[in-house]
Formats: C-alpha cells, structure tokens, sequence
C-alpha cells in the first residue's frame, strides 16, 4: 500500500436536539414574492425530544440552501444561506426526520425514522412532492448517481433501493442494526451502528466488511497505570470521502477491568486525555487499513464534517465538578463547540486537539461546512449558527428543553454520558469487566419504570438507587433531587424500541406458537415480555428476566454477551439450551419470532 498522504481535513462533531418554525420575516426563501400567512397556527406547546441521534442538516443547490431535518418538532427547515431566511415544512406526528440527502436532480429525500417512510421535495421549491414508505426503521439515505437510486439504511437490517424521481423500493436484507449507507467513488457502504463496521455491498450482497482497528493505549488510574484495550463501537456518523474511502466517527470502549468504586469511570488517557470511551474518528482508505484518533477530552459526538480547514468538535452539556454533596436540582448548562485545525498525518500522533472556541454555551444536534463558514444547528433555539455571520431562527417553535433529556446526554467529570454506554436510549453493545462480575450493557428502550429492579442482577431498587450507583459515583456527577430522577425516568419511559420485519412468515408464526407452548411466555410475560424477577435459566445464575422488545437489534445477548446470535442464546453458550427448548428447528421458529419483536 502506497504512504497515506498528508490531508488537512475539518470536522464538525456535534450533539443532538430539536425544534420548528416558518420564516424569519414572512418571506419564503425560495419565493420572496410568496409570504407565509401569519395566521397559520404555530404550536407554543412543549414537546418531548426523542434521544440525540444527529447529523441532520446538508447544504443543497450548490450551498445556497441548508436543509435542517427536525426529530424533536417533526419538521424540515429550509434555511437560504444568501437572503438570510428560514422555512419550516411540517411532518406527520412522530415522523423524527433523520438523515437527509439531495440528488442530481436537486431533490431532497429525508428518511422519516419514526415515519418508516421517506419524503421527498422537488428541486424548486422544496415542496413535498412524495411520501414513500421503505421500513419499520430508516436510518441511513444516500443517492447513487450512476443509476439514479435513493438507497435507504433500515435499523431493522435491510437496504432499500428505489428511482430517486419515484417508484417503490426494493428491498435487500444485509444485516441487523444498519446505520448509514454511503456511496463514495464506485462503491457503496452501509455501516452497523453498535458494532461500528464498513460493509461495502453490490447488487449481489456483502462485497467485504471492515472495523476501526482494535486500539491500545495507557491508562491512569490511582492504582497506577496500564495499558488498556479498546474495541470500537456506536458508529455515529459516517462520511464518503469521495475517494472509494470512508470517514466513521465512533466510539471506543476499555476491555479491562473497570473499577466501580467513586468515580470509577473517570480513568484517564495519558496521551489523549481521553476517558475509558474515547470518541474517536478513522479513516478507511478504499484499499488498505483503516487510521484512527482519537479526540482529546471529549464525551460524546455524534456528527461531523469534512473539509479542508480544520476541527469542527461540538461537546454536549457539561458538569466539571465531581460528585458528593447535598442534592442538587441541576440543570447542566450546555457545553461547548470547539474548532481546531490539524494534520491528518500518517506520523503516528493519535490525538485530535482542539485550538479555538465557536458557538459557546448552545446545544449543536448537526453540522456542515459551506466554504470557509462552519454552521451549527442549535437544537434548542431552533436557529442555524454560522461562524463569523449572524444566526438564521426558524421562528414560532414549540420548546424542547425537556430536563430529562438533557440530563441523559450532559457529559460528566468521567467524560462520558448516560448517552455514552446508552446511544439513543439503547446501548453499546460492549460487555464490561467490572470487577468481580462481567456484564453486557443493557437497553433502557421501550419503558423501564415498572420493571424494577434494575440491573442484571436486580441490585438495583429503583430510579433512584441507580441513579444515585451509576450517575453520581461511578460518573462522578451531582447528587439529584427527587424531582431530577422523576424527569429521567419520565423521559426515558418514552423511547420506544427498534421493531424488525418478519423474513420468514411461515417460521415467524410457527415461532410465536412455540413461545407459548415451550413456556417462554411464562417469564416474558405482557407488554414489555418480562415478568420483572429474577430466574436461573441455566446461564449461570438468577438474572433479571429482560424484556424483548427490539431483541434482534441488540446482540450479543445474554448477561455476559456469550450468544453472538440468537440461535446461540437460545442453545445456550454452555451447550444447556436456554429455557430448556432442546429442539434445534424450534429453536430456529423461535428465532425468527423473536426478532419481530
């Protein structure tokens, strides 16, 4: 493989939020001559924000416009960048616009990831000019250009191909938890969000996959220093590099052995001065192996750009002081945006350090670059910030500050956040040595109050009781109120799990029979498929009963992230078949149930 050259790269790396709005003075940004009528009806009311997914905004028409997708308001911006105005086109309820893309044609498409559907605008007036429904789950939205095809990315693990100027989708099962598919040069990739990896696909299926290197470096703790082991994980957003290569900013998180006393989590990076989850970034070239840094003294980013001037890094909302203490009602004041400007270098230097401030103290969700501007959108204020230039409000927008979202995703004295080990209210997917037990990480997805008590072991009380483990020790945060729990739980109650298509029907059906008759069902009982006590399956020991909801999506499974399929969790690691179904075809029906769930 020839040498990597020097690239001078910028990224903008940011945090989630929300919000909806019309005009900044009555006038349509693409129309001047059109005005919005000011009686149309403007919701004052409070909305309760889904999780930070991010990476939501994309400069179209040359730069002349960005297009900002909503999930909190449920709404589309359209933000022209020359006469200074702000557009807002309303969505369904619950639609949650995500990623967003613009075809050769001009048109937009923006994947609805509550919707299940895309909408697409016309290349004049951004007018929609179509609803189409893809899967239960769309992520990831790209455009092929050299077949004219809007590829869709389908959590549930399929990607969907259709004719950018209309017809219905095609569909092609990859692999569950799809994030982003991205088409750079010839190639097409599609990436897994928990586990973090580049698959490039063709017409035919998987071309080859590749991972961010598993990384090494030392440590330090009170106890003295070591040298720790990283696996990548939690793809938040990637990017073509338009050269057959790709971008991916992701997560890293330590394979060794955690120490859960007071502030247990707050390891340190010598080098990096990073924590025990380093946000990372790495390039893949289109041949040859992938280079990785990682970011100095970050928590949690989940979107970024690539350009020729520098950094972009947006930090979430930040509490500097260790925990202990009264209670405190602490509503943590939003972090800040750093830029900085760097050598992507093959010199062996792994860490990313930011140089400048810009937009300090707000909330970035998304990011973009257009020329020299950095811009940032401001999920709180509704507004596009724009380095160097006054902001762009998307005016008359209903608030979504909700407190327990914004405790969810504040970073702490460990850098990190609940929304580290818990992306999007799920989780990462990593199974953590702690001390005296090994322990995958768990989902808070699909409604957790009422399911107590908490963790695999049910150690845990309530809200509280964790809160109170977890938060204030272990992450070294304040103390919380009562009313600062009750705002968690409330907010954590409303994030629904991630459904998955039936493949198979026929197995699908004949499995959910089989749940019945086998007795699954007399411990993944109602709604949430748990009966909330613990009980010795044959794992190695009495655990908490899970819940099922979105299982397809959360592998490896297990308390200890033994099963690397469901087929395994159910035949049970040890060769004991789980809940005693001995039967390796029912087994399979079960499977194929299960993963609809």
């Amino acid at each position: 493989m020839a040498p990597m050259r020097a690239l001078t790269i910028g990224l903008l790396v940011a945090l989630a939020g929300c919000s909806q709005s019309y005009t900044i003075d009555g006038v349509d940004p693409v129309d001047p001559t059109d005005p919005v009528d000011p009686t149309d009806p403007v919701d004052p009311g409070h909305l309760t924000p889904p999780p930070i997914s991010g990476g939501h905004m994309e400069l179209v028409h040359g730069g002349a416009f960005a297009i900002i997708a909503d999930p909190d308001r449920d709404r589309l911006h359209v933000a022209d960048l020359d006469r200074d105005t702000v557009r807002t086109i309303l969505l369904e309820p619950g639609d949650e616009p995500g990623r967003v893309v613009e075809d050769t044609a001009g048109r937009v498409h923006v994947a609805l990831r509550r919707g299940g559907a895309v909408v697409s605008l016309n290349a004049d007036t951004f007018a929609i000019q179509r609803r189409r429904v893809v899967c239960a789950n769309p992520r990831g939205i790209a455009h092929d250009p050299a077949t004219d095809e809007v590829l869709v990315a389908c959590a549930g693990g399929s990607l969907a191909r259709m004719g950018a100027g209309g017809g219905a989708p095609s569909l092609t099962f990859i692999e569950h938890d799809l994030r982003d598919v991205i088409v750079s040069g010839d190639r097409t990739y599609v990436t897994t969000f928990r586990s973090a990896e580049l698959i490039r696909v063709d017409a035919g299926g998987i071309v080859d996959r590749r991972a961010p290197r598993v990384d090494t470096h030392f440590m330090f703790q009170p106890e003295g220093e070591f040298e720790g082991t990283f696996l990548p994980n939690v793809a938040w957003r990637t990017r073509p590099d338009g050269a057959g290569g790709a971008w991916m900013l992701h997560q890293a998180s330590m394979t060794e052995t955690v120490n859960v006393t007071m502030e247990g989590y707050s390891l340190s990076d010598l080098e990096c001065e990073t924590g025990l989850i380093p946000v990372s970034l790495t390039h893949f070239p289109a041949d040859g192996a992938p280079t990785t840094r990682r970011f100095k003294s970050a928590g949690l980013a989940v979107d970024f750009t690539v350009s020729s001037l520098g950094f972009f890094v947006a930090m979430p909302s930040e509490i500097t002081e260790p925990g202990g203490g009264e209670r405190s009602p602490i509503i943590p004041e939003p972090g800040s945006v750093f830029i900085a400007f760097s050598q992507w270098e093959d010199t062996g230097n792994p860490c990313l350090r930011s140089t400048q401030r810009e937009f300090v103290g707000d909330e970035i969700t998304a990011v973009a670059m257009n020329g020299g501007q950095f811009l940032g959108w401001d999920r709180l204020e509704a507004r596009v910030r724009r380095s160097g230039e006054s902001d762009l409000r998307a005016v008359g927008q209903p608030t979504v500050d909700d407190p327990g979202h914004e405790l969810f995703h504040v970073g702490t004295f460990a850098q990190m956040a609940c929304a580290t080990c818990h992306p999007e209210g799920r989780e990462d997917g990593h199974t953590w040595d702690f001390s005296d037990v090994v322990r995958r990480t768990q989902t808070l997805t699909g409604g957790i109050l009422g399911t107590e008590p908490f963790h695999w072991s049910g150690d845990q009380a309530d809200m509280r009781a964790i809160m109170d483990e977890t938060f204030t020790r272990r992450m070294s945060a304040p103390l919380l109120d009562d009313e600062g729990i009750t705002q968690v739980g409330t907010w954590l109650d409303t994030l629904p799990e991630v459904a998955s298509p039936a493949r198979d029907h026929a197995a699908a059906a004949r499995g959910e029979d089989a749940f019945v008759s086998e007795g699954c069902v007399d411990c993944h009982a109602g709604p949430r498929f748990t009966d909330n006590r613990s009980v010795d399956v044959g794992t190695g020991g009495a655990f908490q009963v899970p819940s099922l909801l979105g299982l397809a999506v959360r592998g490896p499974w297990l308390h200890d992230g033994c099963a690397e399929s469901l087929g395994e969790a159910l035949a049970g690691c040890d060769g004991a078949p789980h809940g005693g179904v001995a039967d390796a075809a029912v087994r399979a029906d079960l499977v194929a149930y299960l993963e609809t769930l």
